[in-house]
């Protein structure tokens, strides 16, 4: 025995047995492995299988009415939903009795009661995520045969490529600035206006004949000997003032002449009568003496504390600080005045074509705007002038007669050389000549300078008398503007539907909408215009963006438009029913409004509103001639009336508008389906908000037409099925496997899964 063993475990027989056992043990249990794990993954497989079976048939229950639109949703009542997956996956297995004596690799054992199938109730059409994605679905291949080539070739030749944002910016500029252009000139001329009187008294102190030249006085050769009754001036005193002292010295001598006793009454008489003119020449100069300072110092008063600041005021404005150029409030003149400047900076006529009239008129609009220093300037030498005409100031004997009068006013000078006129006529003419120098500087520097810019301030004020002009094109470019508002205005509530209005804003309600209410006040003709820019702007994102930048919302637009668009008539007569629900859902799901008629006039108003600016930038633009205010009124009038024209064709007749956008354009036949599918696209690009506004619109026309509620049919369901698998051989093993959607309990292994449907 001893041997025997020793053979089989050193002998070479016994070597070869070992070997063996020890390969054939690891692949049994790697075969073992491998069955089980095959039987579990076909048992996954089957039932994977089974559940989308199951689900596909149970959701074929699909409601046909939304079917017809392209949408889907569940008919049945969740009961229903159960028991028709657990039917349709009874049927794709095999019972016992069915497989007897038939060998299968795996026939999973589902468990009573482990299949279940439920409606996710969040996920339905209302659900916007939902809704959109099944009209995606469902107009992907039709939506691009439907947009049609017309819209295509538009895009491509309309010509819209060459209006830049700069151009229509300029000329909404123009279009909207010219007129508060004037409004503001009317303003800052006012203020200027009557601050001029006030400014006007500095000039003419200074002019040739004005109040200083007065006081001055010419220097006259040809004077009388004699002292006459009145004395005008300082020359004049001047010149009369060594003979006033003279006559006063013989005055004098005459005096103690009468107190002797050796004069005859010859010399008596004589010297009586020459007294008599001597007393009346003294007389004469003293008088004037006294009048002259009084009239000439007063003619200063004019020029009192408040008259600087009253010129500030309405120049610069004035509050809790005193205005000046480099701080000017609002409502001020320099105020108006630069907000004229920035409207003006603001509009690029180099965008626009401009011919020579067109040219003449933008520079008389440049001539309105003030210059900068016509304010600085006024300042400066107002503050000047002001110092050296305050009346306030005087000046003492001691300084009149010290010299030095550079430092001293005006006012002072003049109060200074009445105060040594009498007696040291030598200071006064001292005075008097640097009066003079002054005089001539403050003439020649400060108050023509003054003058020039009244001068210019003037010229400014051409263009606003010229309105006469204006005034008629202004009441033209109303009266084009109330034939179309006519045309336009009234066509609210003339439906007799109003009760599908009401019944569609319940729907709305429900499934969580925002509504709106139509305007329909007369907007005056610039608040119109500047409606129908800001229409034109998002018109020309969807021209530059077509298709690409909103295919999603052509494709739901165009759903729309195939299921609820717009039909004849068109007719803005009320009695031809062109306002009613059924022939213009399209124009409800694209405005919103609730009120009988009021979406198709938002339509025609949009219409109106292109047709109005297209005309307006293919005048301004590309035409030529019309740029300035005047040519701007020519072109609003030609606009509005060219407006009018396309309406009248598009709502009579055969709908059709032959319209040439542009000079550059060619021609197209405008329909009224294709100005709603533009529209249509130009309100999407106001945003998701819109968006979502404008999808709940088209949930509740989809509920009045069918009658189905989209929150009854849901459109996702989930279904949870549990089985079990016999392994055959080493369940423990099963561990290996990176499954975690089983578990394995004695030699039987459980299989959950769950698989979600969704149309």
């Amino acid at each position: 025995m001893k041997k025997f063993f020793k053979r089989l475990l050193y002998g070479e027989k016994g070597a070869v047995s070992v070997f063996a056992i020890l390969i054939i043990v690891p692949i049994f249990l790697l075969n073992a492995l491998f069955i089980d794990t095959i039987r579990i993954v076909t048992a996954e497989r089957q039932m994977e299988n089974a559940i989308d079976t199951a689900l596909r048939s149970t959701m074929a229950e699909f409601n046909e009415k939304l079917a017809a639109k392209g949408l889907f949703g569940y008919s049945g009542s969740q009961a229903e939903a159960q028991a028709d997956f657990q039917h349709y996956l009874d049927a794709q297995f095999y019972d016992a009795g069915e497989l007897s004596g038939v060998f299968t690799m795996v026939q999973p054992n589902i468990q009573s009661g482990s299949a279940t199938a439920s409606f996710d109730t969040d996920r339905n059409l209302v659900d916007l995520e939902v809704f959109e994605h099944q009209i995606l679905e469902s107009m992907k291949y039709q939506a691009p045969a439907q947009i049609g080539q017309e819209i295509f070739d538009f895009v491509r030749n309309s010509g819209f490529d060459s209006v830049t944002e700069d151009g229509v910016e300029s000329v909404e500029e123009l279009i909207e600035s010219y007129k508060e252009l004037f409004e503001l000139a009317k303003k800052r001329n006012e203020k200027i206006d009557a601050a001029r009187a006030d400014i006007e008294k500095y000039i003419n102190m200074l002019s040739e004949d004005g109040g200083l030249f007065t006081i001055l006085g010419p220097p006259n050769p040809s004077l009388p000997e004699a002292i006459p009754d009145r004395l005008l001036n300082m020359e004049e005193l001047i010149y009369y003032n060594e003979r006033y002292h003279e006559l006063l010295e013989q005055e004098e001598a005459a005096d103690e002449v009468n107190d002797s006793d050796e004069e005859s009454e010859e010399e008596e008489e004589e010297s009586e009568e020459e007294r008599e003119a001597r007393q009346q020449e003294i007389e004469n100069y003293e008088n004037a003496l006294s009048e002259g300072r009084d009239n000439h110092l007063g003619a200063f008063n004019q020029f009192h504390s408040t008259l600087k600041s009253d010129i500030y005021t309405l120049l610069f404005g004035m509050g809790s600080f005193e205005g000046s150029p480099d701080n000017y409030g609002p409502n001020s003149a320099m105020d108006y005045n630069d907000q004229m400047a920035r409207i003006m900076d603001n509009i690029n006529f180099d965008n626009i074509e401009v011919d020579e009239e067109s040219r003449s008129e933008i520079e008389k609009l440049e001539k309105m705007i003030l210059e900068e220093d016509f304010f600085l300037d006024i300042y400066n030498h107002i503050e000047i002038l002001a110092e050296q005409f305050n009346p306030d100031k005087r000046m003492s004997l001691e300084e009149a007669l010290a010299g030095g009068y550079a430092s001293k006013t005006v006012v002072q000078l003049v109060d200074g050389f009445y105060k040594t006129i009498k007696d040291h006529v030598n200071a006064a003419t001292n005075i008097k000549n640097e009066l003079r120098q002054r005089y001539i500087i403050y003439r020649d520097n400060d108050a023509q300078i003054l003058q020039d810019h009244l001068n210019a301030y003037e010229d400014s004020k051409e263009l606003l008398e010229e309105q006469d002009g204006l005034e008629e094109k202004e009441e033209e470019a109303d009266d084009a503007f109330s034939d179309l508002w006519d045309l336009l205005s009234g066509l609210e509530n003339l439906a007799g539907d109003q009760d599908v209005y009401d019944e569609l804003a319940g729907y709305i309600a429900d499934y969580d909408a925002v509504n709106g209410d139509l305007d329909d006040e007369d907007p005056g003709r610039l608040e119109f215009i500047r409606n129908a820019f800001e229409r034109f702007g998002h018109f020309i994102e969807f021209m530059t963006g077509f298709p690409d930048s909103f295919r999603n919302q052509l494709y739901v637009n165009e759903y729309i438009m195939a299921n609820y668009g717009t039909s004849a008539p068109y007719n803005l007569e009320p009695e031809l029913g062109a306002f009613l629900y059924e022939t213009k859902q399209a124009q409800f799901i694209t405005y919103g409004y609730t009120t009988a008629g009021a979406n198709y006039l938002a339509f025609i108003r949009d219409i109106a509103m292109l047709l109005f600016v297209v005309k307006l930038i293919d005048l301004i633009i590309f035409e030529g001639g019309y740029a300035g205010p005047l040519g701007v009124l020519r072109a609003i009038v030609l606009a509005f009336s060219e407006t009018v024209t396309g309406l009248i064709d598009l709502t009579t007749g055969n709908n059709v508008y032959r319209w040439k956008p542009l000079k550059i354009s060619p021609r197209f036949n405008m329909t009224m389906p294709t100005f709603m599918r533009f529209f249509m696209i130009v309100r999407s690009l106001g945003g998701e908000g819109y968006n979502n506004d404008k999808m709940r619109r088209l949930q509740a026309a989809i509920t009045e037409d069918t009658g189905v509620r989209l929150d009854e049919n849901p459109s996702y369901i989930k279904a949870t099925v549990t089985a079990e698998v016999d392994l055959l051989f080493i369940p423990a093993l099963t561990h290996l496997i990176p499954n975690e959607s089983g578990q394995l309990s004695g030699n039987t292994y459980s299989i959950e899964k769950t698989k979600v449907y969704s149309y």
